[in-house]
């Protein structure tokens, strides 16, 4: 029987890449490209926008 804290770590990660398998197989990988993009440059603006 596994450990917790190797279930805690291994399911989110298997998760994970079972849906970008997915995602993958229905999503053409360039627009999931501009879409992580998207994504990381909002995150940046915002934690660049945020007050000191």
């Amino acid at each position: 029987m596994p450990d917790p804290a190797s279930l805690l770590i291994g399911t989110p990660q298997a998760v994970s890449v079972a849906v970008g398998a997915g995602l993958i197989m229905v999503v053409d990988y360039r627009i999931l490209l501009v879409l992580i993009a998207a994504v990381f440059a909002a995150c940046a603006l915002w934690l660049l926008a945020r007050p000191q």
